[in-house]
């Protein structure tokens, strides 16, 4: 293979995605201006909901069968709003009161309440939180009028004085912010690889251009090589505009963010060096399904189930506390989505980061030596 040759086919096929309008959207402005807009829209109404519900005032029906000194207080109170319901059950179903408090007594003339509530509907669980918080607050203070009463200090009752203290590094905690990143780069991947790698085989299968090129004076190795590059490295640009995209977003939403955007240039050539192989791979992947396939619509076919299955192994890196065995990080793909997600959480492990490194590596070589393969046959290359 002259590396001539290849480079040319590179700069042929990477010229012609730039003078692509399609393309550009969906690599470049897709991320760099859709991403920053959803998080930044998504944070809007979250907040905007939050605000509300803060600020939320539940009507609540109170069945007091008591001395009436817990209602009396709660009606007193501006936070909640008591109303009368003779079917309290079907109005706390339909949404129309938030929540039911039952007083009765209770042996050794105590209280026994119990609040009724809907935790699938948010103001109901708001409800339920601030009665939580004034049944805490007025059984602390019945308590210490007794106390009061008898001249004994309230301090008795809490012999041990208990606080936390986070030792969390900054890195750390803004790390946890971004758990998200590692699926959105990986998934940038395979989106850019799809975008341009299909286009480059199957679709100029349909156009009848594919037969052209290899009527050149190029060899088959050296076209399949050219793309695959030119794919690759689609999808590490695909990859790394969506990151700053998010980063852009998030700087503008979270206080953290400057605490993550201050990587130090180690973790970023580590991150990097991960990206590389994967996304050779992947692309690889890609190639090998549009060579193979007929049409775009079946190469559709075939990219569906690869898509949904690296998004169901993304999610899994967006649930805390879920962790991997040391074996699994020789599975493509899933391996080093938990990998970039260690290093932006500055819990990198070498001989995990090793692994997961040479692993990439050696499927990598296995699918282009397949895609190899692929192209030195005909009835695959001109399959109709």
């Amino acid at each position: 293979m002259k590396l001539s040759n290849i480079f040319f086919l590179f700069k042929k096929e990477l010229t012609g995605i730039v003078r692509d309008q399609r393309a550009i959207l969906l690599l470049v402005l897709f991320p760099l201006l859709c991403y920053p807009m959803l998080i930044a829209g998504l944070s809007y109404f979250q907040n905007d909901v939050s605000q509300r519900l803060m600020s939320y005032v539940p009507r609540i029906v109170i069945v007091d069968n008591t001395d009436g000194l817990i209602k009396n207080a709660i009606e007193e109170d501006k936070r909640f709003e008591a109303v009368v319901s003779s079917n309290y059950e079907q109005e706390l179903n339909d949404g129309i009161i938030q929540g039911v408090l039952l007083i009765n007594t209770y042996k050794n003339k105590q209280y026994e309440v119990q609040y009724l509530f809907d935790s699938t509907i948010s103001e109901s669980r708001r409800g339920y939180e601030l009665i939580s918080e004034f049944m805490t607050h007025y059984s602390s203070s019945l308590i210490d009028t007794a106390l009061s009463m008898q001249g004994i200090d309230k301090e008795i009752l809490d012999p041990i004085y208990f606080t936390g203290k986070d030792r969390a590094s900054e890195e750390k905690r803004a790390g946890l912010s971004y758990s998200i990143l590692p699926y959105f780069m990986v998934i940038s991947i395979l989106t850019g690889a799809i975008t341009t790698g299909m286009d480059l085989t199957v679709g100029e299968k349909e156009r009848g251009t594919l037969a052209t090129l290899l009527s050149s004076q190029m060899s088959n190795r050296e076209i399949i090589v050219g793309k695959l590059l030119v794919v690759s490295f689609t999808g590490v640009v695909s990859s790394i505009l969506s990151v700053v995209g998010l980063c852009i977003a998030i700087t503008m939403n979270d206080t953290t963010s400057s605490q993550f955007l201050s990587l130090s240039l180690y973790r970023i050539l580590m991150i990097l060096l991960i990206l590389l192989p994967t996304s050779i791979f992947l692309s690889s992947l890609i190639v090998n399904i549009g060579m193979y396939s007929r049409s775009m619509k079946e190469g559709s076919s075939y990219t569906t189930p690869l898509y949904m299955m690296i998004i169901f192994l993304g999610v899994l890196t967006t649930i805390e506390g879920f962790n991997l065995n040391d074996s699994f990080y020789f599975v493509p793909i899933l391996n080093a989505l938990f990998l970039l997600r260690s290093i932006i959480f500055s819990q990198i492990d070498i001989k995990l980061y090793l692994i997961t490194l040479l692993a990439t590596l050696l499927y990598t070589v296995l699918s282009i030596h397949l895609s190899l393969k692929l192209c030195e046959r005909e009835e695959v290359l001109f399959r109709t």
